[in-house]
C-alpha cells in the first residue's frame, strides 16, 4: 500500500511523492526505508477481431521483445475475443517477450515469444499461437512451440528470424 504525501515535490505539478507506511501503521521510522519504483506500461491494439492487451510493459530494449516487472503480479496478455477470452499469465512469460499479429491469407494469429537470454537459456525463443477466430492456443504436442511450430501455425517465418539474431 502507498500513502500518497505532500514533499518536496508538492510544488511540482503533476508530480507524486510517494512515503512508505510506518511498520506499525504509526509513528516513524528509525530508518528511511528505501521505496522502489517501476514504471510500466501497458500497450493495447486489435488483431483480427480481438483485441489485445499488454500489461506491465517495464523495458521495450529493442524492435524485437519488452521485458515485465518481475515483481508484479499484474503482467499479462490479454486477448479478448468475441465470444471468449485468453490470458497469458506473469508465469507463462520470461525476461525478453514479444507480441506480434500475424494475418497471412487472412487468418489472423496472435504470436507470442519468450526467452531469459541468459546465458544459462536454451538459445531458441519459445513460442506461444493464438488462432484468433477461434480463440484457442495451438499447441505441437507440447506446451509451447518452437520455432517450426510457430511457422507451421502461421506460415510466417518470423519465428526462424527471431532465433537467428539473437543467438
Amino acid at each position: 500500500m502507498v500513502v500518497m504525501s505532500p514533499g518536496p515535490s508538492a510544488q511540482m505539478p503533476g508530480s507524486i511523492h510517494i512515503e512508505p507506511f510506518p511498520p506499525d501503521g504509526e509513528g516513524e521510522y528509525k530508518s528511511k526505508p528505501e521505496v522502489h519504483i517501476v514504471n510500466v506500461k501497458n500497450y493495447y491494439g486489435k488483431c483480427g477481431d480481438a483485441v489485445v492487451q499488454v500489461l506491465g510493459v517495464q523495458e521495450n530494449p529493442g524492435d524485437d521483445f519488452f521485458t515485465v516487472d518481475a515483481a508484479s503480479d499484474t503482467v499479462r496478455i490479454v486477448i479478448l475475443g468475441e465470444r471468449s477470452d485468453i490470458i497469458i499469465k506473469q508465469e507463462d512469460l520470461s525476461d525478453a517477450n514479444g507480441v506480434s499479429c500475424i494475418n497471412i491469407n487472412k487468418v489472423p494469429k496472435l504470436l507470442i515469444w519468450k526467452n531469459c537470454l541468459g546465458s544459462a537459456c536454451p538459445p531458441d525463443f519459445h513460442f506461444i499461437v493464438v488462432d484468433i477466430r477461434s480463440m484457442r492456443i495451438i499447441r505441437g504436442g507440447k506446451t509451447e512451440c518452437d520455432a517450426i511450430c510457430a511457422y507451421r501455425a502461421t506460415g510466417s517465418r518470423l519465428p526462424f528470424r527471431l532465433n537467428r539474431r539473437y543467438r
